[in-house]
C-alpha cells in the first residue's frame, strides 16, 4: 500500500474562434482547424508540458472553445 499526496493543478484554455487557425504543417490547407494538443509554457516562454487529447477537437467558426486540463505530479 503506498501512501502518497498527489498534488493536481487546472489549466482552463478558451480558444476565440479566430485564433489559432494556421499550422507548421507543410501538408496542411485551408479548411476546418483540428486541436490534438496543448503546451504549456512558463513565465520565460519555455514550453514545461505538453497534453494530447483523447480525440482532434474541430474548432468551428462562431464559437469558442473551452479545454479544460488537469495535470497531476
Amino acid at each position: 500500500d503506498i501512501a502518497a499526496i498527489v498534488y493536481r493543478t487546472k489549466f482552463n484554455f478558451l480558444l476565440s474562434n479566430n485564433l489559432f487557425n494556421t499550422s507548421t504543417n507543410s501538408t496542411w490547407s485551408t479548411g476546418p482547424t483540428y486541436i490534438s494538443e496543448l503546451g504549456i509554457y512558463d513565465a520565460n516562454k519555455n514550453l514545461v508540458c505538453v497534453g494530447k487529447v483523447s480525440y482532434p477537437i474541430k474548432k468551428n467558426s462562431g464559437k469558442t472553445v473551452i479545454i479544460e486540463v488537469d495535470m497531476d505530479f
